[in-house]
């Protein structure tokens, strides 16, 4: 049995996550932004947030009284991309296709119910799309979402739809029903590939492939993103056939011991 006092620790430590993930979404809020956009009490924000500034996880403005976060996470960040071992063999790959394709190379994983670029290396182009290392984004939007609601257990599909009916609108492309994304879901299995075209972003493109690991079990997907200006049918083509040639390579870094259109 988990006594009271236990519980109000871990209460405790959830309520100070939830401040820094509020200023992951929000840089630079007040006391009473925060307490705003997450219900907590006032005195215990003061409180939390003093803690978390004497550790270095925040900094405070002394002439605004803003918070924001600090330059521990960072050094957090690059000890778990340095643990993993997963991050040196993906970025290895993602400077490939970027070298062959011109365009950004991401690696996403499934985070609670979010998608999160695990790895990301960026186009030599001008002109890019790109989503920074460390990043969460919604599964409903986007091609990277779909391969991993596609590809993830039944249980992580029945979580994403027993949550919500229907999701934001970011522009007229946008996947907004339930009814909608099981369709989406359905053809990224069936082709082993999945495309967003202007869903998130107006002028924005993405495709992506499923990567497994050990055991065949899905790891990720890793996409290849960009302004719909270089995007027509034969650079698709071209880029999707190297996607899932790199796809096929990763995933046998990895350990998988099949071929994916074999999955």
């Amino acid at each position: 049995m988990v006594s009271s006092e236990s519980e109000r620790h871990v209460d405790a430590l959830l309520r100070g996550m939830e401040i820094l993930e509020v200023l992951e979404a929000h840089p630079h809020l007040t006391l009473a932004q925060i307490h705003e956009k997450t219900g907590i009490t006032k005195s215990r924000i003061l409180r939390m947030c003093g803690t978390f500034v004497s550790r270095g996880f925040m900094g405070c403005d002394p002439e605004t009284g803003r918070y924001s976060l600090g330059p521990r996470l960072m050094l957090l960040g690059r000890a778990y991309q340095e643990a993993n071992p997963l991050v040196p063999v993906v970025r290895r790959t993602l400077k490939e296709l970027v070298a062959e394709t011109k365009e950004t190379a991401s690696f996403y994983v499934l985070s609670g119910m979010k998608r999160l670029c695990l790895v990301r290396e960026e186009s030599p182009m001008g002109i890019r799309y790109s989503t920074p290392e460390g990043v969460e984004r919604g599964l409903h939007s986007g091609a990277a979402g779909k391969l991993i609601l596609a590809f993830s257990s039944e249980e992580v599909r029945n979580l994403f739809f027993a949550e919500k009916k229907t999701y934001e609108a970011y522009t007229p492309n946008s996947v907004t029903s339930a009814e909608a994304m099981k369709k989406e879901i359905e053809e990224a299995r069936l082709r082993g590939f999945a495309r967003s075209i202007a869903e998130r972003i107006p002028d924005a493109w993405s495709l992506g492939v499923p990567v497994f690991g050990a055991g065949n079990v899905f790891r990720g997907a890793m996409v290849l993103s960009g302004p719909l200006s270089r995007l027509d049918d034969e650079s698709e083509r071209r880029m999707l056939l190297v996607l899932r040639r790199k796809g096929e390579d990763l995933s046998f870094r990895l350990g998988c011991s099949v071929r994916i259109e074999d999955m």
